[in-house]
This record gives structure tokens, sequence and C-alpha cells, in this order.
């Protein structure tokens, strides 16, 4: 479940713009191109971040949960969690607005998952629902330059996915008719790649 503010999970570009242009044919690849390849870059970043469901640029957030009666586990809307600073506050409260004057929950009540972005709880923390507030550091990369370093098989995916959509660019469905030119794009009529897919079905958030 996501945090109760959550709306839009936070992207960071999963690949650099010299990445896709080596993929590209020459003829689109020219600098006048540019801006209209970031944005491609972008728009396939912030698909690819919602295929996820959880933020992916690095950052430090407090969001707050409903834990439901008897859960012991919390997914958060990040991953993965880093040992330092990781979660820098946890607190537990039946009603959200108690949240502010509550202790903090002791560091032994329970475990991060931190590849998985995730809280278990040594033992049932409330005896009903109950609201969770935590703050901590998330989130795969801090731009694109660390997404390729690290996750260089999200930012192949990337690339290919951008390319495809470059590829596209006059056919219906996806019209970008000129990308040097003022077109509209309509970028939600673009899917992701099976093979994009693929890629990410390893990190996606799952329920628990």
């Amino acid at each position: 479940m996501t945090a109760v503010e959550t709306t839009t999970f936070q992207s960071v570009d999963f690949c650099n713009l010299a990445t896709v242009k080596a993929e590209i044919d020459a003829t689109v690849s020219t600098s006048a191109n540019d801006t209209q390849i970031l944005r491609g870059i972008s728009d396939v970043s912030a698909m690819m971040t919602r295929y996820l469901g959880f933020h992916t640029l690095i950052g430090v957030r407090t969001e707050v949960y409903v834990l439901r009666h008897g859960k012991r586990m919390l997914t958060l809307d990040a991953r993965p969690v880093p040992a330092s600073p990781g979660i820098t506050s946890l607190k537990i409260a039946q009603h959200p607005d108690d949240l502010a004057s509550v202790t903090q929950i002791d560091s032994r009540d329970y475990v991060v998952r931190r590849e998985a972005g995730a809280i278990k709880f040594s033992r049932r923390m409330y005896p009903s629902t109950a609201y969770v507030e935590v703050t901590y550091s998330g989130g795969l990369a801090a731009n694109a330059d660390d997404m390729e370093d690290n996750y260089p098989e999200l930012a192949r995916a990337c690339s290919s996915q951008v390319r495809y959509m470059i590829q596209r660019r006059d056919s219906l469905g996806g019209n970008v008719k000129s990308i040097a030119g003022n077109s509209t794009q309509f970028m939600s009529q673009y899917k992701l790649l099976h093979s994009v897919t693929s890629v990410l079905d390893a990190l996606r958030r799952q329920p628990i």
C-alpha cells in the first residue's frame, strides 16, 4: 500500500542523451533534436517508474502509511533504503493527528529490508489499524549518470524504449511527426515494450 499522501511517484531519468543518440539514426541524432530526445527520456522514465510502483529518484521523504490490523510488514514508496541515513524516524499512532506527539519506535522493534524497501515489525505494534509515519532515504538514483552506473540494465531498457518511440514518430497512435518540430506528443499511446517490462518485473513493487 502506498503512503497516504502519494499521488505520483518521483522519477529520475533512466538514461543519458548520449546513450540514446548512439543507438538512433544519424539523421535524428543531431543537436537540433536534443530537446525532443531529452523529453522522450523523461517521459519514458516516468512510464517505467509508474510501472515499477515506487519513487526511483533518491530523496529523503516523510510519509504516512496505514498499517492494517494484524499486519507486521510495511512496504515503503521508495527503494532501496541505504544503511545511511536510512530510516531516521519511525512513529505509530491510532490516529494521524497523534503522530506529532508520540515517541519514536525503538529500532530493536523492527527490521529494514533495504533492497525491498520494506519494514518488518518484530511484533504487532498496535491492537487495531494504525498510522505509521516514517522519515527515510530511498530511491534508485539521483541522476541519469548514477542510474547508468548502478542499474545498466534499466538504462538500456529506457534507451531501447526511447528508440522505439522515435522510430514510430510517423506512425498512427503515437504522433511525433517531426521530432525537430512542434508536433503534439501523446506518450500515453505508447506502451512499454515487452523487453522493457521483462527487465522491470525483477524490481517491480509487489503487494505484501
